[in-house]
């Protein structure tokens, strides 16, 4: 969709998104969250985008939101190493 004076722009028109991330954990099962807290144990010293890295090499139906709650039950905000090189 371009105006009538052709100035060659195209209208930006933004799409609302209409998936809502799962921030209450009602996706969660218990079975998601012992493989989440598997890999915590295996990559303690990393947050939850590296663990969720290592999660997506095995399972596709467990999101970074899923990884960051359990995060946050487990009393983590992050990992060890992004707390040691924070300036």
């Amino acid at each position: 969709m371009a105006p009538n004076n052709q100035s060659g722009r195209r209208i930006n028109r933004p799409v609302k998104s209409t998936k809502k991330p799962v921030l209450n954990g009602s996706a969660l099962t218990e079975a998601k969250r012992l493989a989440i807290l598997d890999v915590m144990d295996r990559y303690g010293r990393h947050g939850p985008k590296r663990v969720h890295a290592e999660l997506r090499r095995t399972r596709h139906d467990i999101t970074l939101d899923m990884v960051r709650l359990v995060f946050r039950q487990a009393g983590r905000s992050e990992g060890v190493l992004s707390r040691l090189f924070r300036r």
